[in-house]
This record gives structure tokens, C-alpha cells and sequence, in this order.
């Protein structure tokens, strides 16, 4: 990164670095299951832990250089102020961070999880405005407080989530999110505040592919639809595929109510500028997200800086379903955080710099079923195939049976009737008498033994149960 070019409003020059790597480990815990409603209840706790082969070496205490997201935000939520009170507002920033940086240099592991330290003892009034804020990225730390980006997802108890378990076309719904069927945050006049779709762990049995798929993100307080891609094989296992797509970060009439405030200008912060969303009143704070380098997302937004560059095959995210069990074979899941830089003439280290969304950092989210799961997958397939075979076996050798039957009813129907005719002739003063004998089922059990079909009918039966089951 060039800090000093960029206070001189020149287009700051950033680089990739990672990945970083932290293995994840989730704990569910029941609270309650309703079988008639077909739901259940549980809260969700996610522990981080750094992979460092996986991270190729890397380590947590590796020194990055990156915009200092959270001084830049406090800024824009104390515009007003700063008009007003420059002088007081110079004062309380340089407590925050070095007021001549607008960027930090500080280890891995404290801009990700352990934070970073805002001393408090000259500013506790403005240390216990941001306490009573609530605000996601900020903690408390003794008298003081720590701010990074995702220590509140490490250990914190999330929930509790209500889940449709049906068999249906709902199958692994989320019903409620903290008790609440609809975010409370987003205008009510819309789309944006309805819970809609699973949490990534199942789906609904597809027998063919559905144009989209619906998943909660909590973490951005909405769903977002994936659209169905193509057909892909996972080790040997035939999935559907399912991509995000740009219209959930579109500016759209679909999306105003994401928007801060109605009536509002779009491309703007109050609002989402195209390929972005603003989460401020999700988290509290002026975060952006975004697909990764801005992939999808309007090209004035990746030409701010240099450095980015989009890709289909690094930065989409994708979900490859078994159709059967609806679970999810793998799935990447990226999204990148930023946060928007403003000039402002009060402030020194930002009455020079240039407007425009600067990218903090991208994170993705990647499952890939190992081998029990494979291997389980597996045998499963090869007992359906081997039930599909039998099936079509069944099928044919009941078509031969009944063909068999009817030429033995027709056998027999014409000998009856040859028998008859004889008995006509050489009976035939005898015919009440000999009636029984002109028609005796015990001679033909396919004219009336009705067990002969009805075994036929339940095997039928039990080979649509095992297809449809």
C-alpha cells in the first residue's frame, strides 16, 4: 500500500495478501422440537482456529498495512460535529489513532479477532457513547475498548434459529431468527426485511433443478438467491449448481429497502452504490459489502484503487446441491468488506484524500465434503442404481406375467368354450344338472382367483414407495 501517495489524492495501489486460514467449528444445541409443526429450535456457537499449513506458512502475528476502517467510520457517523467543533474533533481522533494516519499498521490476528486498543481515559464520554451504540465491531476491554472485524462471531452464542424440517418444498426453512419472523431493521414496505431460505446446511430434495435457491445470511441481516448454474460431479455424485448472482447487490426498486432512510438518492452511502450494500443498520456501523474485487459490481468502484482485479473463477460464490437429500456437496461463499472514504477539509489527514470505496478485506467461506461423507454418498447412489435396476427387472417381468395371464385366460376362455360346445352336444338334456361343470374355477384359478393380480398390484406398489421414497 502507498499511505503517503494516497493523502495526496492519488489512486492508492493495494495488494492481496493471504489467505489466512482458520478451520471452523460449529456447535448446535437443541432447545426445542415440535414433531406435529415439523420445526425445531437451536442456537449456533462458531469457534475460529488458525490453520497455519493451510495459511501457507503464514502467521498471525504477520504485519499488514490496511485502512483504518474504524476511525474512517467514526468520522463519517460525526460529520456534523466535526463541522462544528473541528478543533475538539482533532482532539478525540488522535485519542482513537495517530492523527496524522489514516491507515494502520498492526498484526493479523488484531485486526481479524483480538483487536485493536482505544484508550479511554481521556475521552470517556465519547468511549461510553459508542458502548451504549451496540456497536458489532467493538467491545469493551477493561476501561477501554477493542474494535475488529470479526471477534463477535468467535464463541459468541448466535440464535435462536427455527428450522422446518418437512419433507416439502420448505424443507430446512429458517421459520425465525432471535425469535422474530421478519429484521426489524430494514423498511417494512419491501422484500428486505423477510427471513427467507436455509442456513446452508439442507435444502429441499430436488428432483429437477429449481431456478433459485433462498439463504440467510445473519451475519449481513438478510437472504440473498442463488440461480441455478449447471450440472457439476462432485467426486463421481451428480450436484446442481448454484451461483450468486448481481442483483442482490443491484440498484434496484427490489433493493430501496435496504436504503437508510425513503426517498433517498441511490449511489449514494445512505443508500447502496451498485454492486455494494451498506450495513450500517445492521451492524451499527458504516461497514460495505461486496462481492470480492468488486466482481459484478459497478467498474468505477474497482477503478478507485489499483490492485483488483475481478474473476469468475476466484471471487463467485457457488453452492453444488445432491438433488435427493438436498444437502450441500460443497459451497464457496465470499463476500468483502469495505468502507467508504470521504474528504473532509476539518480533518488533516483526510482534507486532501480522494473519495471512493476502499476494500479492507474479502473472506470465503469453503466447504467440501470429505471422504466418509464421499463414501457415504456413494454407496447410497449405488443402492438406489441397484433399486433402479430391479425396478425396471420388476417392471418387465410383471408386463411378461400379465401377457402370460391374459394368453392363459384366452387358452382357456376358448377351451371352456370348446368343452361347452361339447357339452352341449353330448349333455344336453343335462344341462342344469352339469352346469358346474361347464364352469369349474378349480379347473381355471386365473378366470377368478383374484390373488393371482392383487400380488401383482401391491409389488407394483412397493416399487413406486422405493422410487418416490
Amino acid at each position: 500500500m502507498n499511505p503517503e501517495r494516497a493523502y495526496q489524492a492519488e489512486k492508492p495501489i493495494i495488494k492481496e495478501i493471504g489467505p489466512y486460514v482458520y478451520d471452523q467449528q460449529k456447535f448446535r444445541t437443541i432447545t426445542s422440537f415440535n414433531r406435529k409443526e415439523k420445526k425445531f429450535e437451536f442456537f449456533e456457537t462458531t469457534y475460529y482456529f488458525f490453520n497455519s499449513s493451510e495459511s501457507g506458512g503464514r502467521s498471525e502475528d504477520d504485519i499488514v498495512t490496511i485502512i483504518n476502517y474504524f476511525l474512517v467510520g467514526i468520522i463519517d457517523d460525526f460529520k456534523s460535529e466535526i463541522k462544528l467543533e473541528p478543533l475538539l474533533a482533532q482532539s478525540i481522533l488522535s485519542n482513537v489513532i495517530d492523527i496524522k494516519n489514516v491507515f494502520m499498521t498492526e498484526k493479523v490476528k488484531d485486526i481479524l479477532f483480538d483487536g485493536i486498543r482505544i484508550d479511554c481515559s481521556n475521552i470517556s464520554w465519547f468511549c461510553t457513547n459508542f458502548r451504549v451504540k451496540h456497536i458489532q465491531l467493538l467491545r469493551p476491554f477493561g476501561d477501554d475498548l477493542k474494535f475488529s472485524m470479526f471477534h463477535h462471531m468467535n464463541g459468541t452464542r448466535v440464535g435462536p434459529f427455527e428450522v422446518y424440517i418437512g419433507s416439502d418444498e420448505r424443507k430446512g426453512d429458517i421459520l425465525s431468527y432471535e425469535e422474530k419472523t421478519t429484521l426489524k431493521m430494514w423498511r417494512q414496505n419491501g422484500q428486505c426485511h423477510i427471513i427467507k431460505g436455509t442456513n446452508l446446511q439442507i435444502f429441499p430434495s430436488l428432483a429437477v433443478p429449481v431456478p433459485r435457491i433462498y439463504i440467510f445470511f445473519h451475519e449481513l441481516c438478510r437472504s440473498m438467491y442463488f440461480s441455478f448454474d449447471n450440472y457439476r460431479t462432485v467426486h463421481d455424485i451428480l450436484s446442481y449448481t448454484y451461483v450468486g448472482k448481481k442483483d442482490p447487490f443491484d440498484v434496484t426498486k427490489t433493493n430501496m429497502c435496504f436504503c437508510k432512510r425513503e426517498k433517498i438518492k441511490q449511489q449514494s452511502l445512505s443508500c447502496n452504490f451498485k454492486g455494494t450494500m451498506n450495513l450500517n443498520l445492521c451492524k451499527n456501523f458504516s461497514l460495505i459489502v461486496s462481492y470480492p474485487h468488486f466482481y459484478l459490481g459497478d467498474s468505477k468502484l474497482s477503478q478507485y484503487t489499483q490492485g483488483l482485479t475481478p474473476m469468475r473463477e476466484l471471487h463467485e460464490s457457488f453452492i453444488s446441491l445432491e438433488p435427493k437429500s438436498g444437502i450441500a456437496l460443497s459451497f464457496a461463499i465470499r463476500f468483502q468488506y469495505n468502507i467508504y472514504v470521504k474528504r473532509v477539509e476539518e480533518i488533516n489527514m483526510l482534507s486532501k484524500i480522494s473519495d471512493g470505496m476502499f476494500p479492507i478485506l474479502w473472506t470465503e467461506e469453503i466447504s467440501q465434503s470429505g471422504p466418509e461423507k464421499i463414501q457415504f454418498f456413494q454407496n447410497v447412489m449405488y443402492i438406489l442404481k441397484i433399486l433402479n435396476i430391479g425396478k425396471y427387472s420388476s417392471v418387465v417381468l410383471g408386463v411378461l406375467v400379465m401377457l402370460l395371464s391374459v394368453m392363459l385366460v384366452f387358452y382357456h376362455k376358448v377351451r371352456a368354450e370348446l368343452k361347452e360346445r361339447r357339452n352341449k352336444i353330448v349333455f344336453r338334456h343335462f344341462d342344469k344338472k352339469h352346469k358346474q361343470t361347464r364352469f369349474n374355477t378349480n379347473l381355471y384359478p386365473q378366470l377368478l382367483n383374484k390373488n393371482v393380480n392383487d400380488r401383482f398390484v401391491e409389488s407394483s406398489g412397493i416399487r413406486i414407495l422405493v422410487l418416490k421414497y
